[in-house]
């Protein structure tokens, strides 16, 4: 039995230095909040506990005023709040807001006998958000519908987003993620055809393989968004899995993944150990 314990004390010496290391990779992964922001999943902002930030969504390359829009925001209230009178509309006056709903804020406006004319330099709408938990989430958004002066849906139109942390701008520019899982739910269902591309129709690049937001089958959990950039002759496709899935009917956050990493290293070690105990309790019974 002796040499038993003399033999397993550098398995359990190298066992608690795994251990150690996946905690400490895993207390550093939560020292902040990681927001995914854009379609290719390679825009991502840091951030810290309390920080402020502020999200923001532009449209640019229109060819018509627009009469009417229906528009809306997601985030997740595990790990950010919305800061008080934050949400503004700045390029529709006198819009309808609500941002009391759980996870999603929506704004509406309507004035046919006065088109508004969309500008690339003004937000069509901007929000700030308070960082209260450490993790991994994103912000996306979903355009249920936006007329234009002929009172149809736009055609040409380019989406973008810009986020800023503390007041320091860290990302312009993007193509922001279109939340998929709203293309099944009846409450924001329109007559907008939402693109993962965030570009109309009629000048996007990508006519041949312009792909439209869609989900995955209902008994799955995550939702995953394709863009497809070419021509006529080939394709080249982007994937972006979102870190938001349908809860319980609601949107969220898929939540905080890093202390999987210690489980799935422990129930290892442990394996290891007991296959170790076994060969020399059988190797002793022999003897």
């Amino acid at each position: 039995m002796f040499r038993i314990t003399k033999l397993l004390m550098p398995v359990a010496f190298v066992a608690i230095l795994l251990i150690s290391m996946f905690c400490i990779s895993t207390s550093a992964l939560d020292d902040s909040l990681k927001i995914h922001i854009s379609t290719s999943g390679d825009d991502v902002v840091t951030a810290q506990v309390g920080d402020i930030i502020k999200y923001s969504i532009y449209m640019s390359d229109t060819t018509e005023d627009v009469v009417g829009v229906k528009m809306s925001g997601f985030y997740d209230k595990e790990y950010l709040s919305i800061v008080e009178n934050s949400f503004i509309t700045d390029s529709f006056s006198n819009s309808d807001i609500n941002d009391s709903a759980e996870n999603c804020y929506t704004f509406f406006w309507t004035d046919v006998k006065n088109p508004t004319e969309i500008h690339s330099d003004t937000s069509l709408f901007s929000i700030e958000f308070k960082v209260e938990k450490v993790g991994e989430t994103d912000l996306s958004y979903f355009i249920t519908d936006i007329y234009g002066d002929d009172m149809t849906y736009l055609k040409s139109y380019t989406i973008t987003c810009s986020v800023s942390v503390n007041g320091t701008e860290e990302i312009e520019n993007v193509t922001p993620i279109v939340n998929a899982d709203c293309v099944n739910d009846s409450k924001f269902q329109g007559g907008f055809i939402n693109y993962i591309d965030g570009m109309g129709e009629e000048n996007t690049p990508n006519k041949s393989s312009h792909e439209v937001v869609k989900t995955k089958n209902s008994g799955e959990s995550e939702t995953t968004s394709s863009v497809s950039y070419g021509n006529d002759n080939s394709s080249n496709t982007k994937q972006f899995k979102h870190v938001t899935v349908l809860k319980d009917g609601m949107l969220g956050s898929g939540g905080d993944y890093t202390y999987v990493n210690v489980l799935v290293a422990g129930i290892i070690i442990l394996i290891v150990l007991t296959i170790i105990i076994l060969v020399f309790k059988i190797r002793s019974h022999r003897k």
